[in-house]
């Protein structure tokens, strides 16, 4: 009898999952509702998950789920995002992202703003309204 193994990595707290699936090298960082009310501190530490799961694994696909994040990212913020996440991203060549907006206007529009600053200009990007499409982009070669 053949088994398939399937070996998953999680991180999981009320802001955000962050789930590595090693057989796909497919990494989801799934935001809750609970992003709303984070400050800017909660929000870096949260961050600086994703890098650490980024920098363990080094997947090659990465979908982040934005459709329960509500938390504005200032150009500060941005300018950090860079420096500390993207800036790593754009040396993983061969790592594709895909991000699923949220319906919050503003929140959605200051994430873009953030991946289309500098080090995102260097990412493989889209941006999708659903998880469908997203995963197709992300498997297609």
């Amino acid at each position: 009898m053949i088994t398939n193994t399937y070996k998953m990595e999680n991180y999981q707290n009320e802001i955000q999952t962050l789930e590595y699936n090693e057989n796909e090298s497919f990494l989801t960082q799934t935001w809750t509702r609970a992003s709303k009310a984070m400050n800017e501190e909660e929000f870096k530490t949260e961050m600086l998950q994703l890098v650490k799961f980024i920098e363990q694994f080094q997947p090659h696909k990465l979908l982040i789920d934005m459709r329960n994040f509500y938390f504005i990212v200032i150009p500060e913020l941005q300018e950090w995002i860079n420096t500390n996440v993207n800036s790593l991203l754009a040396k993983m060549n061969e790592t594709k992202t895909a991000y699923i907006v949220s319906s919050d206007l503003f929140a959605s529009v200051s994430v873009e703003q953030t991946v289309e600053e500098s080090a995102g200009k260097l990412m493989t990007t889209m941006f999708f309204e659903g998880e469908n499409e997203a995963r197709k982009w992300l498997d297609n070669k």
